[in-house]
């Protein structure tokens, strides 16, 4: 084992190949930066709706959070299916083929998210139930999942797509898509919750219709078949 480190370590460094880690970074910092920024701007969405509507409102983007992690983690599971048979394509020259797998996924994925969706918006009650929360935290739990119900199959194209430009290895326009976005939160939870008095429903609204902007921009981009054209 410790010679196999110092193999891993030491012949590593000095074989260096300089192409290689620029592919690497050059690949992975969108990815990677998109995600860092995504975790400051949720700090803040949390600090908002403490702001606007204590611990109970607190514990409600919590609870919807974790109930909309059962589409979330249908369309991370589509995301990996879309860049593996993307890269797949791509790499035996088949574009058509690409094109074809990256969509199957996204509609697939856009549909269990949508039916779940349907199943917030249908039946918030049972859902909430399931958890048992406080009075307070209920009516805001239901709330949560009135407003953001509708942005899931967008999320879902988001989550996918982006897979499909990993897999093409293009992932410059994925984080020049999302970032401005995902920083748009704050401004527009801002505007909706205090300026315009909406409260807590101002930042569920300020998460869904950025939601919906950023699948969309996904969508739209990806149609365009500039990923073809990427090189890893």
């Amino acid at each position: 084992a410790g010679a196999s480190r110092r193999g891993f370590l030491g012949e590593g460094v000095r074989g260096l190949d300089l192409e290689l880690v620029r592919r690497v970074v050059r690949i992975g910092t969108p990815v990677s930066l998109h995600g860092i920024v995504f975790s400051f701007v949720y700090i803040f969405i949390v600090t908002e709706t403490n702001r606007a509507g204590g611990d109970a409102a607190t514990a409600a983007l919590g609870l919807g959070l974790r109930v909309e992690g059962f589409a979330y983690m249908a369309s991370v599971g589509f995301c990996s299916a879309a860049a593996a048979l993307v890269g797949q394509n791509l790499g035996a020259g088949n574009i058509g083929r690409a094109r074809e797998s990256a969509w199957m996924a996204v509609r697939i994925g856009v549909w269990i998210s949508a039916l779940w969706g349907l199943v917030l918006l249908l039946l918030p009650e049972t859902v909430v139930g399931w958890l048992s929360p406080g009075p307070l935290t209920t009516f805001y739990a239901l709330d949560y999942f009135a407003i953001v119900a509708v942005s899931l199959p967008f999320t879902a194209l988001e989550i996918v797509l982006e897979g499909a430009f990993s897999g093409a290895g293009d992932t410059l326009p994925p984080m020049l898509l999302g970032l401005p976005l995902t920083i748009a939160r704050i401004p527009a939870a801002i505007l909706l919750a205090r300026v315009l008095g909406w409260g807590v429903e101002g930042v569920f609204w300020a998460l869904t219709i950025t939601s919906v902007l950023r699948g969309l921009a996904f969508g739209f981009w990806f149609a365009r078949g500039r990923w073809v054209h990427a090189k890893a």
